[in-house]
């Protein structure tokens, strides 16, 4: 579960995380349950309560996200 150690860090050092915009409008968020609002291709989602292969998801649009990691 390195994302959630990852996740704590920033948490302890900038406060809670809220998500940021990347380039070409592509976003990170992180919150608790599988991902639902539609983002861009390519926008990143991490599951704060999220199992084994279910912690980090990846947008392909319209609302469809895979868990990849």
């Amino acid at each position: 579960m390195a994302w959630r150690a990852w996740f704590a860090m920033v948490d302890k050092r900038l406060g809670p995380f809220g998500g940021f915009t990347l380039p070409f409008g592509v976003t990170w968020t992180s919150g608790t349950g599988a991902p639902i609002a539609a983002q861009p291709v390519g926008s990143l989602y991490s599951r704060e309560d999220g199992t084994v292969g279910a912690t980090l998801y990846l947008s392909h649009g319209g609302g469809t996200w895979a868990a990849i990691g």
